[in-house]
């Protein structure tokens, strides 16, 4: 596996392992992302730490042998957008709708009632969408008052009062 070189991100950024970090004073080496170097034991970021010793100086070696530095340079800018922009639109992460849309399972007399007027504001629907949760959830504790619970250790019974429902 390589890592393309990127654009300079600016003076307060790099890229980690094809991650954009911002680059403050830490002990983090590297070729290590914040995400698993806050996530890593303390045995694993000692090595971490020893492995940089010698990758990091390694890396260096390589680019100034090959004279490619680390970092794009802005010459290269047009061309690699060039090269990037078609296969980010064929392979990138679609884009997200404008709003997100979330499917409720609701009864139909919640949206729509022969007693509410054809045309009635957002504001009114809520309100009323609000009442019928509120009623929906009253129903639900009263059904619930109705078991009792009791049990000891590992088994716990429901008792139920009242008729057969």
């Amino acid at each position: 596996m390589f890592e393309l070189r990127r654009p300079d991100p600016g003076k307060q950024y790099e890229y980690v392992e094809g991650q954009l970090t911002k680059l403050q004073k830490t002990q983090r080496p590297g070729h290590i992302t914040v995400h698993d170097y806050k996530k890593g034991k303390k045995v694993d970021v000692l090595k971490w730490r020893r492995e940089w010793k010698t990758e990091g100086p390694a890396r260096d070696k390589e680019r100034a042998r090959r004279g490619m530095p680390q970092k794009l340079p802005s010459s290269e800018r047009v061309k690699y957008d060039e090269i990037m922009t078609p296969l980010r639109a064929k392979y990138g992460i679609p884009t997200a709708p404008a709003m997100p849309v979330i499917a409720l399972d609701l009864p139909i007399d919640c949206l729509d009632s022969d007693e509410e007027p054809d045309e009635i504001s957002p504001h009114e629907r809520f309100k009323l969408f609000h009442r019928f949760m509120e009623n929906a959830q009253k129903t639900q504790k009263s059904r619930a008052a109705k078991v009792h619970w009791s049990g000891t250790g590992n088994t716990t019974t429901a008792h139920w009062s009242g008729s057969g429902s």
